[in-house]
């Protein structure tokens, strides 16, 4: 029995079913193998919802969702946006410099992340109420830094079009985020966190030696360090800023719940983005990380538009029935699912679901931007955005 399941992951991890059912057109192909690995490395999480929720309190999901948020928060700006230029630059020794740049702004910033938590995290744990809240604060800058450094590195694989790398990581990911979960929940609600930063490290690792085993490790002088700060100067003048902007609004939501009503609603929050949102947008980011791996190149072609197009439609296409019904039965599907306890997660998602719907048919194009070097521009947008979104919880 063990030798099955163990054959099983390995089939999974292997995608060799995943690519039998991609088509061959490469921009479909690529779409279809990040988004179907993606959908699976989602799909152990939403499935193991159902048990999670018997096993923790609406509490610890709680405490999670602000956890996470305010990791994605600081990654947001974590390598001042000279992470995205590794994928957009046509010069390969500048992509390769590119990548120890952004380590060693994301080492400052983490340095900047821990005074900031010395200075303010007295002020703001009680209001979590738990047990474990200087556990928390001693994994904070571990995890920031730990999925730091896999933002870069993920965009590294993107500009080497190395898909499958990034889909299996992923789905192993999930696999030992999950199994640690499950298996540690009688130590208490920390293990939600700490098994989330250990899956997290685990694909930091594979990917780190992917770009080592290139032999890319050499040392970065400080005139090249200057000289890339000036030469990529726009995207933390106006990418960072954008980018902060554009996921502090998506990210903001727990934070505020907890610090306004408590940590149990944030819980009902994190379960409905959870189940609804997460798997939705995965979809979305593995057609945008594929289509900022193509775009360059179909812009130079003068091809871009009728790509923007096909995406923008077939999202659409493949998501408005789904959201619909969530709208419509959202708390009767979390009753059916999560028991009584958790139907107010229900309520939460069916309230969400047209933001969401939203921002999965735009959030795969929001590199656009970028791509066509209208950083100004998409800095307004996303303080636009960002007021718009933040003035709804107030």
């Amino acid at each position: 029995m063990h030798k099955r399941r163990i054959f099983k992951i390995n089939k999974i991890s292997n995608l060799g079913f995943i690519k039998g059912l991609i088509p061959k057109n490469s921009f479909v192909k690529n779409v279809g193998l990040l988004a179907g690995g993606q959908a699976i490395a989602q799909l152990i999480l939403v499935a193991s919802s159902p048990i999670l929720t018997r096993l923790y309190q609406p509490e610890d999901f709680g405490v999670l969702g602000a956890f996470t948020s305010l990791l994605n928060i600081f990654i947001a700006g974590s390598s001042l946006r000279y992470d995205l230029a590794i994928t957009v630059t046509n010069d390969e020794k500048d992509a390769v410099n590119l990548v120890k740049l952004s380590f060693i702004y994301l080492l400052l910033t983490n340095i900047l992340f821990i005074l900031f938590l010395l200075l303010f995290w007295d002020l703001n744990s009680e209001r979590f109420s738990i047990s474990y809240s200087s556990y928390i604060f001693i994994t904070l800058p571990i995890g920031a830094f730990i999925k730091g450094s896999y933002t870069i590195l993920n965009f590294w694989s993107v500009r080497k079009s190395q898909f499958k790398l990034i889909t299996k990581t992923k789905i192993n990911q999930s696999l030992i985020c999950t199994f640690s979960q499950m298996s540690g929940y009688l130590i208490s609600g920390y293990v939600l966190i700490i098994s989330q930063v250990i899956g997290e490290l685990y694909s930091s690792v594979k990917l780190f030696k992917n770009f080592a085993s290139k032999n890319l490790l050499n040392k970065l002088d400080f005139i090249d360090f200057v000289n890339l700060s000036k030469k990529y100067k726009k995207y933390p003048l106006y990418s960072l800023w954008a980018n902060l902007t554009n996921i502090a609004s998506l990210q903001i939501a727990p934070l505020l719940i907890v610090a306004i009503f408590n940590a149990k609603a944030a819980g009902f929050y994190l379960l409905a983005y959870r189940t609804v949102g997460l798997p939705m947008n995965l979809i979305g980011s593995a057609t945008g990380q594929v289509f900022l791996a193509n775009a360059p190149n179909l812009k130079r072609k003068d091809e871009l538009k009728n790509l923007i197009l096909n995406v923008y439609k077939n999202l659409v296409k493949i998501s408005l029935i789904p959201f619909l019904i969530l709208l419509i039965m959202g708390p009767d599907i979390f009753k059916l699912v999560f028991g009584n306890e958790w139907i107010e997660a229900g309520k939460f998602a069916s309230a969400m679901s047209p933001w969401l719907f939203l921002v999965f048919i735009s959030s795969p194009l929001s590199n656009l931007f970028t791509i066509l070097d209208r950083q100004r521009m998409s800095l307004i947008f996303c303080i636009g955005l960002f007021l718009a979104r933040v003035s709804t919880l107030l």
